[in-house]
């Protein structure tokens, strides 16, 4: 069996192996044969062998009684180790194996497995990362290996070639040979809201695309402030460049309707909001912005108020730190930039939903009339983000996988906090400390795992494969 050497699946770091059967003991027999052929064979590469498991494997996962392991790993060598992690555990104790899935720690991380599925129809969520998450050279390794970044970030660049110095991507991406130097100052530009909120759309976007690619599509959507743009572009309320136009008047309208006053700055507090707003109620100008879970709430004001607050919530033993960004974001110090987005959402035709969107203003479902959307959308930007809400309700709605979309795992992190031991599953799409490509693997894993279908058939399809 070989695989040609231009496949998707020769470019990858990391490789998805998956091995089915209806019982963990007919898994333990298929890791068994696999590992002696490991022990055999000296010369398959890891992409030839994932191909071989795929085709192997691929009909039978089409039984609905069938049980999933999915592996993800670098190298051969890790993969011997994960093989004989895996088997050990499914023989010796496959009732213990957590009800969602299992992680191996340190060398075994990324082996997945459900003794007890989410249970059917668990509904999939997906939820857009919000400012702060943007850093430079996000998702790059996406860039180069899948058309549908590549499109993404290409079509923002056209739909906004006029409205900065030089591209879009061109501060989402530095150049290998960047100075330190060149490289803060890009970090500065790419803080800035006009900039930044574009550019994680783009992102966004194209991880929707590529999520798409591999059948994982969203039962309903939400999103984190910006986020929540890009998920009325994911549930089909607008089109693609109508985003990216709005994301980038949205942050040159913030800015510019300051007037060169105080746009203010945003603080993270280790605290529900009932217990903090008692302690900050005799600061003057400082407003709660975000509920993002029980403990963590998110603070906005100007700088001086800020450094008040925190001092008060120190001496009551509440950690708080700055967030990276340039607004004190839905609060009353977006009061002017509200009226202007107002008049250019009014201008726009929005669609009906195709599904269902979810609002950090009423943390439920976005109506289907325009004047509703107008109002929520405009006052989106003053009001605090009730996100603790938002995800309880689209859990009772059904959603029972929450996959974050956007650079980084700070909403995962929210999402675990918030719906604590019940029982759903939060995965991230992208980890700072993981390849890009590697995380997209472990997101089809645990999906796999939990029974969900899941085509990974665009790794290997139209490569004129032969297989021996």
């Amino acid at each position: 069996m070989e695989i040609p050497q231009n496949s998707l699946a020769r470019s990858l770091p990391s490789q998805l192996f998956f091995l089915t059967g209806e019982t963990p003991e007919a898994i333990v027999e298929q890791l068994e044969v696999l590992e002696s052929f490991l022990e055999k064979s000296q010369e398959v590469s890891l992409c030839d062998l994932a191909y071989k498991l795929y085709l192997e494997n691929s009909k039978k996962k089409q039984n609905p009684n069938n049980q999933t392991l999915a592996i993800v790993t670098e190298s051969l060598e890790e993969l011997k180790k994960k093989i004989k992690f895996a088997k050990d555990l499914l023989k010796q104790h496959p009732e213990v194996i957590p009800a969602s899935h299992f992680v191996g720690g340190g060398d075994y991380k990324g082996i997945y497995f459900s003794s007890n599925p989410i249970p059917k129809p668990g509904k999939i969520a997906f939820i857009f990362s919000g400012q702060g998450s943007q850093r430079p050279n996000m998702l790059k390794d996406l860039t180069v290996l899948f058309p549908q970044m590549q499109e993404s970030i290409s079509r923002a660049d056209l739909v906004l070639k006029n409205r900065f110095p030089k591209l879009l991507s061109e501060y989402i991406y530095l150049s290998s040979s960047s100075t330190p130097q060149e490289e803060q100052l890009n970090m500065e530009k790419l803080t800035q809201t006009n900039i930044a909120q574009p550019a994680l759309g783009a992102v966004e976007t194209g991880l929707l695309k590529i999520m798409k690619l591999f059948g994982v599509n969203p039962d309903m959507v939400a999103g984190h402030s910006l986020g929540e743009y890009v998920a009325l572009y994911a549930g089909g309320v607008f089109e693609e460049e109508i985003l990216y136009e709005l994301l980038e008047y949205r942050g040159s309208t913030i800015i510019n309707s300051s007037k060169g006053g105080d746009l203010g700055k945003m603080l993270a507090v280790g605290g529900n909001a009932k217990d903090i707003e008692g302690i900050i109620k005799e600061v003057d100008n400082v407003y709660i912005a975000n509920l993002n879970s029980p403990t963590q709430t998110i603070l906005s004001g100007n700088e001086e108020a800020l450094d008040l607050a925190s001092s008060k919530l120190e001496e009551k033993g509440f950690r708080s730190k700055k967030i990276n960004v340039s607004c004190a974001f839905h609060s009353p110090y977006m009061a002017p930039a509200r009226d202007l987005l107002f008049k250019k959402l009014s201008s726009l035709d929005f669609k009906t939903s195709l599904i269902p969107v979810y609002s950090n203003l009423t943390a439920t479902q976005y109506p289907e009339d325009k004047k509703s959307i107008l109002s929520i959308l405009s006052n989106h930007l003053i009001s605090p983000v009730n996100f603790t809400d938002e995800v309880e309700n689209m859990f009772r709605d059904g959603a029972k996988i929450f996959i974050e979309i956007g650079p980084g795992n700070v909403l995962t992190n929210l999402i675990k906090q918030i719906l604590d031991d019940k029982e759903y599953l939060a995965i991230p799409s992208n980890i700072k400390t993981v390849s890009d490509i590697s995380q997209i693997l472990n997101v089809l894993a645990q999906l796999m795992a939990e029974g969900f279908k899941v085509n990974i058939s665009p790794i290997f399809e139209d490569r004129n494969f032969r297989v021996s």
